[in-house]
């Protein structure tokens, strides 16, 4: 609606026919309203995963790939998880993605900036069926090949839902691979 609301003004002429002072103080006002209103305005750009640490590493595996900005968040228990183990691989893979408090810790709250999804290989430090999964979700829009090794098997829920939906998924050991989708179908 806004980008339409303003398309109709400058179609008008309304814009164009104003004074620099009034189209300065159009622009002021904007300003003024932007900062008094920059929380509710944040919210609209924030996906609250309450406390969800599923959520929250799997969502950012599909995030990584689209394009737009989002903010994740959480209760209290989730800003304490780790997610550096998500956030390190799906930035070797073209998110950027940067801790909101700036400090590069594990912190639970980081927004998504994302520029492109590049296939990729990743070790996991740990066996990990969330970091497993949100990789192999970025994998879904990179080009190419993306793996995931593991120390050890995790369980492999996410490989068999993609399997079954047509993605090109395959295990061979703690290893798994899959390939960009351009399509997935749903089951009955």
């Amino acid at each position: 609606r806004a980008v339409s609301a303003a398309r109709g003004v400058f179609e008008r002429g309304d814009w164009s026919l104003s004074s620099p002072a009034k189209r300065k103080a159009v622009l002021n006002k904007l300003a003024d309203l932007m900062e008094a209103n920059a929380e509710e305005l944040a919210l609209l750009e924030t996906l609250d995963t309450g406390n969800s640490g599923t959520t929250t590493r799997l969502i950012s595996g599909i995030l990584a790939a689209q394009d737009f900005d989002v903010t994740l968040t959480g209760d209290e228990s989730i800003q304490k998880r780790p997610m550096k183990r998500i956030i390190d691989p799906l930035s070797l893979m073209g998110a950027e993605i940067e801790s909101v408090r700036g400090n590069g810790t594990n912190a639970g709250t980081y927004t998504v900036y994302v520029k492109a999804t590049k296939a990729n290989a990743a070790d996991s430090p740990v066996a990990s069926a969330q970091v497993k999964s949100a990789i192999l979700l970025a994998g879904l829009y990179a080009d190419g090949e993306t793996r995931v090794t593991e120390p050890a098997p995790s369980r492999n829920h996410t490989e068999l839902m993609l399997s079954s939906f047509g993605a090109d998924v395959r295990t061979e050991g703690t290893t798994v691979t899959i390939r960009q989708a351009e399509e997935l179908y749903g089951q009955k």
